[in-house]
């Protein structure tokens, strides 16, 4: 999954950044993201992959889980009303139909089983459930051309493994039974979308 050189505060440093590239997209990212979200303060929510990012402050008893011990140690001593656990994406250990709305910012392109995570989105997602997904457009030439400049010139490269273009994410969903609600970019590249949980009927 994730690339394990990557600090534990990685993400939470990212908004005082003097890159300040790396500052505004990562606070257009959480701002596009939170305007995706309606009211959501009394349900049960549920961010996969949170890291060390300070979006799950914004929900006062959400749940986070990520694979890395010690991202997890960092985010705990900044948001204390939450819960957090060491846990696989793959492999969620939640009761079926827990969640009213999932997060899965910046994940899915680290991980091969695209299907795991997503069936296992699926399984604890609750009726009229909402999933917010953000991964890089890997169909948008800048994307590509910036997945590039990382790969050949930055230390360790952006860890991506499985990148994905719009109408392979949206493909994802459907297979699911999550339908597309709406859609955002950051930079025209970054892909955010919004999904909910298909009415059987």
């Amino acid at each position: 999954m994730r690339n394990n050189k990557i600090k534990a505060d990685y993400e939470w440093q990212a908004f005082s950044s003097l890159n300040l590239l790396r500052r505004w997209w990562k606070q257009q990212l959480l701002n596009k993201v939170l305007a995706l979200v309606n009211d959501y303060s009394d349900k049960a929510v549920l961010v996969i992959g949170c890291g060390s990012s300070p979006l799950i402050t914004h929900f006062s008893s959400a749940i986070g889980i990520d694979i890395d011990p010690d991202k997890i140690e960092f985010i705990k001593r900044k948001a204390t009303s939450q819960q957090f656990f060491v846990m696989d994406a793959r492999d969620l250990r939640f009761e079926d139909n827990r969640f009213d709305l999932v997060f899965c910012l910046e994940v899915i392109e680290h991980i091969k089983e695209n299907d795991k995570v997503m069936s296992e989105i699926k399984r604890v997602l609750g009726c009229n459930g909402k999933v917010i997904i953000s991964t890089p457009d890997n169909g948008k030439i800048l994307w590509r051309a910036i997945q590039l400049f990382y790969d050949r010139l930055a230390p360790y490269g952006l860890d991506h493994i499985n990148l994905l273009t719009f109408g392979e994410l949206l493909a994802l969903g459907e297979r699911y039974g999550l339908e597309l609600e709406e859609w955002k970019y950051v930079a025209r590249c970054d892909l955010v979308m919004k999904f909910r949980q298909a009415v059987m009927v």
